[in-house]
């Protein structure tokens, strides 16, 4: 899956983060996203969080009515995706109930140390959060500039070759583009890597499509990322990324990108061959075509696997 937001491990990596806090409970969820942090105080905390909070807190509120503390807190923990608790002034631990409590919902609980002052946690990971949405428009601005090339490539040219090297190019990973039979139309290749290689990863997802594992962009068999290329509700082609592991958001968006020009591209070479083929028939059928050496060499320019000899049906209307 992509990243979509700073989470709590990647906070647990920061020095100046891991440095003012603890874990103290055990089943707490740190993939939890962060969208911002918050400090607060009240018993109806609750009430002013939206999702995604790192929320700060004394504890001052429920330390003057430990009887509200429960019902507040399970009204909090499903709201938010971590808490972090002082002790030492105005509670000298964070109560055994609140951990359990925690532990049900997944949440993760921080204990601050007495020393630390709130503003540096939230300087913190505040400057986690805007990093992350920084690289976020970079990586944005990257995509969009590459679906300006594929539109100006997609105008200027008819060869799916050059569009699959946009993509290679902007990837910088072994990628290529099969047709609706599994033959390779256009691919784009790191250095070192060989003609066979490509006809080992086209047999790979042949033998091992029942295997494939779907994801939001698509669906992948090992190290083969694979985005179908659908026109007119039928599918026409597959736009492939190899890579070990997970695609990177920027690389799935291409990707997408990729499967939906090469698909426009795919329709043009699918209705021209079928064209072709139609024409072919209507030779044979008129007899304007007889020799069997003439028919046996169409049929391979057609991508027909030469046989000993072929069945025609032909069908007219009235």
């Amino acid at each position: 899956m992509s990243k979509k937001m700073v989470t709590l491990n990647e906070l647990l990596e920061i020095k100046d983060f891991a440095e003012r806090v603890t874990l103290v409970n055990k089943h707490g969820n740190l993939n939890n996203q962060i969208t911002h942090v918050t400090i607060m105080e009240g018993p109806d905390l609750h009430e002013w969080v939206t999702g995604g909070e790192f929320v700060l807190t004394t504890w001052y509120a429920f330390s003057k009515s430990p009887d509200l503390q429960e019902d507040g807190f399970k009204k909090l923990a499903p709201r938010i995706s971590a808490i972090g608790i002082k002790t030492g002034r105005f509670i000298n631990k964070i109560p055994l109930k609140i951990l359990q409590l925690a532990d049900q919902y997944r949440l993760p609980v921080f204990e601050v140390k007495t020393a630390v002052k709130f503003r540096e946690l939230v300087q913190t990971i505040t400057s986690e959060i805007q990093n992350y949405q920084t690289n976020k428009t970079n990586m944005l601005i990257e995509v969009e500039k590459n679906y300006q090339k594929l539109i100006h490539t997609s105008l200027n040219s008819d060869d799916l070759a050059s569009l699959v090297n946009v993509l290679g190019n902007q990837l910088h990973k072994n990628c290529f583009c099969l047709n609706h039979e599994g033959k390779i139309l256009a691919s784009w290749s790191r250095r070192g890597t060989r003609k066979q290689d490509f006809l080992d990863w086209t047999e790979k997802i042949k033998t091992g499509f029942n295997e494939r594992i779907y994801t939001d962009a698509g669906f992948f068999i090992n190290e083969l990322h694979i985005f179908e290329c659908y026109a007119r509700s039928q599918l026409i082609g597959r736009f492939i990324i190899v890579a070990e592991g997970q695609l990177t958001e920027k690389e799935r968006l291409i990707g997408q990108q990729g499967a939906s020009f090469l698909a426009i591209k795919l329709w043009d070479h699918y209705e021209t061959l079928q064209k072709t083929v139609e024409r072919f028939w209507k030779e044979i059928k008129n007899g304007e075509i007889k020799s069997g050496e003439v028919i046996a060499e169409k049929l391979a320019n057609l991508g027909f696997v030469q046989q000993k000899a072929y069945n025609l049906i032909l069908f007219s209307k009235g």
